[in-house]
């Protein structure tokens, strides 16, 4: 008898039997790369080696290495060693100004803390620049806002800014994140501080003389 030739279709039927992963190559390949793609995934952007325990290596898109996690601790600590210095001072210095009694006057506050007098004032009856400036922070800390406006307009701006930083201090001390840069740059408060002593006496002798309370007699 004769065999008759097997077609095509069968011929690759049994090539695939006798090597099944041939016949499945394309599957496999597409079975191997969805694994790769779910490893990359699945793979935490920052990891530690167990053989640096120092150093937390982060890797970014383009391959470069960045910041280590001792650099990353470091930065934390100083930023709430930072904001501790100044919510130590902010915090410090609105308890004294709560502390004092404001003068109704306007001015000598500051001699409750062994101060002199103003001479210039003495001299010449009418306040120095910076007369009337602790009267003021004081007065805001004792919630009296129309004294502390009269005595001196830049100390209640003062005393407002001594909250703000107070406040964003101490946050930053319980997160080590840096919000104090956040609110401008050391200058710019050096320049804002320079310009409103000036420009909060030059508004007190105003008001002064409009009221009569200059020149002191």
């Amino acid at each position: 008898s004769t065999c008759a030739r097997p077609t095509a279709n069968e011929a690759a039927q049994v090539e695939n039997l006798c090597h099944p992963r041939r016949g499945l190559l394309p599957l496999t390949r597409i079975a191997d790369w969805t694994y790769d793609v779910l490893i990359e995934m699945e793979k935490p952007a920052c990891y530690v080696d167990s053989s640096e325990s120092a150093a937390e290596v982060c890797a970014v898109s383009d391959g470069s290495m960045v910041r280590s996690a001792g650099a990353a601790v470091r930065s934390r600590r100083f930023s709430r060693l930072q904001g501790l210095a100044v919510a130590v001072c902010c915090t410090g210095a609105i308890g004294l100004a709560f502390w004092l009694s404001p003068r109704a006057g306007g001015v000598g506050t500051h001699r409750q803390l062994g101060l002199p007098s103003c001479s210039f004032l003495e001299r010449t009856g009418y306040p120095c620049p910076t007369c009337g400036f602790t009267t003021s922070v004081s007065a805001m800390a004792h919630g009296r806002f129309v004294l502390a406006a009269k005595s001196h307009p830049f100390g209640a701006v003062f005393f407002i800014a001594l909250v703000v930083f107070g406040v964003c201090a101490w946050v930053q001390v319980l997160t080590g994140r840096s919000i104090l840069a956040h609110l401008g740059r050391p200058a710019w408060w050096a320049c804002a501080f320079v310009i409103g002593i000036p420009t909060g006496w030059v508004l007190k002798l105003i008001w002064g003389i409009i009221d009569g309370t200059l020149p002191v007699r």
